[in-house]
């Protein structure tokens, strides 16, 4: 039996140590997974192509088709929403460059392919006329007329917002604007007028005009009655 000074001793002790846990150690919590990168993937990415470009000016196209594939097959199968901005411009550039290494290879059937998957995600695209070989320019030209016509619009009010199938475009861009052959869905938008959508049909390698003029808001005038003061 223990004695009672012996008692208030031990009492002592535990009221020190603090309160007991009521439970064993805490596990640790599993850390957040880490999120991907994509700044750093798109810089090495970058890095890659400009690469690739270095190979070309060293004749080396094997190399340089080597490098651009592993840029552009991780992403073929993407479509052109699933893009941003800096990613759409790496990939469609990445589908240029291995283009002119095939041709230089004698390969222009793949070529050809890479220029119809490039102008699948921005019909729009227009490569280096300048410094490239008139044969490649030909043959870009080429697929483009199989692939894309061009919608020549005139709009008024000309400071109007233009979408087509929900993405702003240019319409006064020289040239008009490029878009792949099928249906599209036009709609023009401005403050102050009534808005104008329309359905379009492109004709692959033909050029369509369209000419629209939005209607100024009907809106409704309150006339107020002042009855003058009597003296």
């Amino acid at each position: 039996m223990i004695e009672r000074p012996a008692r208030l001793a031990i009492l002592w002790l535990l009221l020190a140590a603090g309160p007991l846990p009521l439970s064993g150690p805490r596990a640790a919590e599993p850390a957040a997974p880490q999120e991907e990168d994509l700044t750093v993937d798109l810089r090495q990415m970058w890095a890659a192509f400009d690469r690739a470009r270095g190979r070309i000016d060293d004749l080396d196209f094997g190399g340089a088709i080597r490098e651009l594939s592993g840029i552009i097959e991780s992403r073929k199968n993407r479509p052109p929403g699933g893009f941003g901005a800096d990613e759409l411009k790496l990939v469609t550039s990445a589908y240029d460059l291995r283009a002119r290494a095939s041709y230089n290879l004698g390969n222009a059937r793949a070529a050809e392919d890479d220029f119809i998957a490039l102008l699948g995600l921005n019909p729009a695209y227009d490569i280096d006329r300048q410094t490239l070989s008139p044969k490649v320019v030909d043959l870009f030209d080429r697929v483009r007329m199989r692939v894309a016509g061009v919608l020549m619009l005139q709009v008024d009010p000309p400071q109007a917002r233009i979408l087509v199938d929900g993405e702003p475009v240019d319409a006064q861009r020289p040239g008009g604007v490029a878009l792949l052959a099928g249906d599209h869905e036009l709609r023009i938008e401005m403050e102050g007028y009534d808005t104008r959508a329309a359905r379009l049909s492109v004709s692959a390698g033909k050029e369509m005009r369209h000419s629209v003029r939005l209607v100024p808001n009907r809106r409704t005038l309150e006339f107020i009655t002042i009855t003058p003061a009597t003296k």
